[in-house]
């Protein structure tokens, strides 16, 4: 199993968002209970979590591109 090296992170509404750079996915983490609520795959090398708008926006490492995901309720 790669090894995920969380690599920034972001508290938002109670869950923290944790981008996994070997991992090439990002983690939801219920902050009170410290539990993995999700870990959804985005991509080479995600780096960078904002929230804005409502939504989680995601860069990577190595590229121009830009995740957005829409948390789930």
């Amino acid at each position: 199993m790669a090894r995920k090296a969380p690599v920034d992170l972001e508290l938002v509404n109670g869950e923290l968002w944790v981008p996994n750079n070997r991992g090439d996915t990002i983690t939801r983490v219920d902050a009170a209970s410290r539990a993995v609520v999700e870990t959804i795959p985005v991509g080479a090398q995600p780096i960078v979590i904002e929230a804005a708008f409502g939504d989680i926006w995601v860069t990577h490492f190595a590229g121009t591109d830009i995740w957005r995901i829409h948390p789930s309720p």
